[in-house]
């Protein structure tokens, strides 16, 4: 059993809770505090949501073995503890499973914390935020369990980011700098969630279609400004690069009896939060989806919408700044 806290081992490689914990005390202002901040990567690759259901016993009981120890080891040296937020990257090998089986097993695997971690401590955890990404590699119902899940006001689960704009080693794991990316937008997404700011991932807020002039105005969820951008991805990257030419920049108005044809003509932003969309015509039964295929490329789902975030939510490694913006992540709604 663990009997004191060592600073952070990594060195040479990055993993998504490192990045978090990093880009959390950087956010915070933590550092210099006399406060720690606690990163236990309970990980094990290669893993279905099936095994960390507490009935699996034991992926999950490393999860609350991690929490009795540092609990313990805390209050030993006369400190207090809190867990502050559960970091969940998983989904690709829940490749084919149904959209609704999978949410309601993400859903029981945060109520079991809540309740071993509440029994452990004598605290309140009802509020305890899940901060996961969008998974794109395992098919459709994963990623709209992860958005749904996100979208939803009351979930307590919120959106690091989508992962299209990373660069994959192979055809399921990001390289290193990506991962601490990924974390990174863990990270200052647990702090707007710590911090009381209202934060959801970019997502609609409201929406209003103007049929005479042939407009659909998209106000989203952001703590930034909006930008329209290229995703900068390495040219190596397993699933190559976004090609750069998306007129309608990943975005998609069609109707239930003509799904592949793309209503909008042109796309701009009109105010710090609002995007225009412009319509070649408005007929009823029209369905607003973000994240288009792009010419057969892995790299689907993507849009060249993001926030400013990067502005402030950021790192330098070798010499080069990256940022860790708010991508737009996939999702769809019916117009009218």
């Amino acid at each position: 059993a663990p009997t004191s806290f060592i600073t952070n081992p990594y060195s040479t490689t990055e993993n998504p809770s490192t990045a978090a914990a990093s880009a959390f005390m950087r956010l915070s202002g933590m550092a210099g505090t006399g406060k720690k901040l606690l990163s236990s990567n309970c990980s094990v690759g290669s893993t279905t949501i099936e095994q960390w259901l507490k009935s699996a016993d034991d992926l999950y009981n490393g999860i609350i073995n991690a929490v009795r120890h540092a609990y313990n080891i805390a209050l030993a040296s006369g400190q207090t503890y809190r867990l502050l937020g559960v970091l969940w990257t998983q989904g690709e090998h829940n490749k084919g499973s149904g959209k609704d089986d999978y949410k309601a097993k993400l859903i029981s695997i945060r109520e079991d914390i809540i309740a071993d971690v509440e029994e452990i401590t004598g605290d309140d955890y009802s509020d305890l935020p899940v901060i996961m990404y969008e998974c794109m590699t395992a098919g459709d119902s994963i990623y709209q369990a992860h958005y749904e899940l996100v979208a939803d006001p009351a979930s307590h689960f919120y959106c690091g980011a989508p992962i299209y704009y990373l660069k994959y080693n192979d055809q399921w794991h990001l390289d290193s700098l990506s991962y601490k990316r990924l974390g990174s937008s863990y990270g200052s997404a647990l702090f707007y969630v710590m911090a009381g700011i209202n934060y959801k991932p970019l997502t609609p807020r409201s929406y209003m279609l103007n049929s005479a002039e042939r407009y659909l105005d998209v106000t989203f969820n952001t703590i930034g400004k909006l930008v329209l951008d290229v995703p900068e991805i390495a040219s190596d990257s397993f699933y190559g690069q976004m090609n750069g030419v998306l007129p309608a920049k990943g975005f998609f108005v069609y109707t239930s009896n003509n799904t592949n044809l793309n209503k909008i003509t042109a796309v701009e932003i009109i105010s710090d939060d609002t995007v225009r969309y412009h319509l070649n015509s408005v007929v009823a039964g029209m369905k607003f989806r973000a994240g288009v295929e792009e010419g057969g490329s892995f790299r689907f789902k993507a849009t060249y919408l993001r926030d400013n975030v990067g502005d402030r939510v950021n790192f330098v490694y070798n010499g080069n700044l990256y940022r860790c913006d708010n991508w737009c992540p996939y999702f769809e709604f019916n117009i009218n």
